[in-house]
């Protein structure tokens, strides 16, 4: 992805602005404290949900099983809890890890997960399935594509 110097929107950036100017400005902004914040559980919660999807989406259609999908969430839940999560308590870390069994029943409740997708994000990288639209020379949207499906039509 070629360099964009304007500016990139994406989800985080405009909730932080819209709960408190300050914040957004020292979390995206200022260059002597944008990079010096702990680990956000939100954070941490959204990347186990989203590498667990990738994770079991990248399996045949007929070996994915709510089973499965829980345990893939069980082991990337495991690669970060405690502080290095960001959760301030066990507590926190587990309404946290709850939330994502609940977003993840839900996902199996309302959407097709026999679909072989026709774009998964790689594995590797900061930002897996991050995207970027550019508006024009001073604007571009940004986020993470968790996948894109081929339906018939």
């Amino acid at each position: 992805m070629a360099y964009f110097s304007g500016f990139i929107a994406t989800p985080t950036k405009i909730r932080n602005f819209l709960e408190c100017p300050k914040k957004y400005f020292f979390y995206h902004v200022n260059p002597q404290t944008k990079r010096l914040f702990p680990e956000k559980s939100y954070f941490t919660l959204g990347h186990h949900v989203h590498n667990t999807l990738r994770d079991f989406f990248v399996q045949e259609a007929n070996a994915r099983t709510e089973e499965m999908l829980m345990g893939l969430f069980e082991t990337a839940w495991q690669s970060q809890v405690g502080i290095a999560g960001g959760f301030k308590t066990p507590q926190e870390e587990t309404e946290f890890k709850e939330r994502g069994v609940a977003m993840l029943k839900r996902f199996l409740e309302t959407e097709n997960w026999t679909v072989t997708p026709r774009y998964l994000p790689e594995k590797e990288g900061e930002f897996p399935g991050y995207q970027q639209a550019t508006v024009d020379s001073e604007l571009a949207f940004g986020g993470i594509v968790d996948r894109i499906d081929e339906e018939p039509d």
